[in-house]
């Protein structure tokens, strides 16, 4: 069985441990990547969160429509996420990476 990893803050235990799982993480970024128009999550192993210590990496795999700047909706992905990410945690990711995998018709 999988062990279930989870994000601690342990400069802030004064009144107990907090974690957050890293799926939690996931859906905050699908859930933020779904306001953008045009740009879908790929697969239901798009995102991909990682911890190293304290510091968390997400990778997300997307596929934009035909006529979208993939730039340009790459760079709204990783500020939306980690605007979303950053209010709904207050974690910081250290990196958001974007790889967009395919085009939409």
């Amino acid at each position: 069985m999988a062990q279930s990893i989870y994000y601690s803050n342990p400069a802030n235990e004064k009144l107990g441990k907090i974690c957050i799982g890293l799926p939690v993480f996931n859906l905050i970024a699908e859930k933020s990547i779904d306001e953008i128009e045009g740009v879908h999550v790929s697969g239901k192993n798009g995102i991909l969160s990682e911890l190293d210590g304290a510091d968390l990496t997400m990778t997300i795999n997307t596929k934009i429509s035909y006529g979208i700047l993939a730039s340009k909706a790459s760079k709204e992905i990783q500020e939306r996420v980690t605007r979303a990410i950053v209010d709904m945690s207050n974690v910081s990711p250290k990196a958001i990476n974007v790889n967009v995998i395919g085009i939409e018709f």
